[in-house]
């Protein structure tokens, strides 16, 4: 088989295949199918009027074959629900982990968790709208990831503060805004109307301002 990007197909049920890379299993592969489609049809028609047989017939399958997979519809509701926060934190500590000033870091922060919001903004807004049918196990495990963000934007804030990059009085309320500020890019953008790029800036330059970085 060649190294350069050639697809094979696992069969995954009878009459249907998964075309898949060298290095993706199977399961991964459904697995974000049936989140992919299942966001859609939450984010268009709301997740209590969404139904197992929808989610699969949008995938050609069965409610059998989704059941593969996953053990109820809460239990794909999580799935999406989680994907906005997990790249939103990873985002986060990659830019942590790089030896640059507060006000850099910060910007950055803002830069990427913006444009991850942008992309996978269907998911966070199912999330925004649906959070109170999530089995409160699981949203509390999601609400712990957002406390981790919160937390981590917190520690950056007091850093920017005692080496005079920013101005900020209380930096425990100001992290939680400044992820309200992603939040609410979610709510507001519209890819038929809004430049991602003007959007990216618009709320690297919102952050900056808040903690008083761009005249300092």
């Amino acid at each position: 088989m060649s190294k350069k990007g050639t697809l094979r197909t696992v069969s995954v049920r009878p009459g249907r295949a998964a075309p898949i890379g060298l290095h993706i299993d199977v399961e991964q592969y459904w697995r974000q199918q049936i989140l992919e489609k299942s966001r859609d049809l939450f984010f268009s028609k709301g997740y209590s009027t969404t139904t197992l047989e929808q989610i699969a017939e949008s995938l050609g399958a069965t409610k059998a074959f989704v059941y593969l997979y996953f053990h109820t519809k809460r239990d794909i509701l999580h799935g999406v629900c989680e994907i906005g926060v997990n790249k939103a934190t990873a985002a986060l500590k990659k830019e942590m982990a790089k030896a640059l000033t507060p006000k850099e870091t910060l910007r950055l922060i803002a830069e990427k968790v913006t444009e991850i919001t942008i992309e996978n903004q269907k998911d966070i807004v199912v999330y925004i709208r649906e959070e109170m049918n999530l089995d409160p196990s699981r949203a509390e495990e999601i609400m712990l990831q957002r406390r981790e963000f919160d937390r981590r934007i917190q520690l950056l804030l007091e850093e920017g503060v005692e080496r005079g990059e920013f101005s900020v009085d209380n930096t425990d309320m100001m992290a939680v805004t400044i992820g309200g500020v992603f939040t609410w890019v979610a709510r507001w953008f519209r890819p038929h109307r809004d430049s991602k790029a003007d959007a990216v800036q618009g709320a690297v330059d919102v952050v900056l301002r808040m903690v008083d970085a761009q005249s300092r």
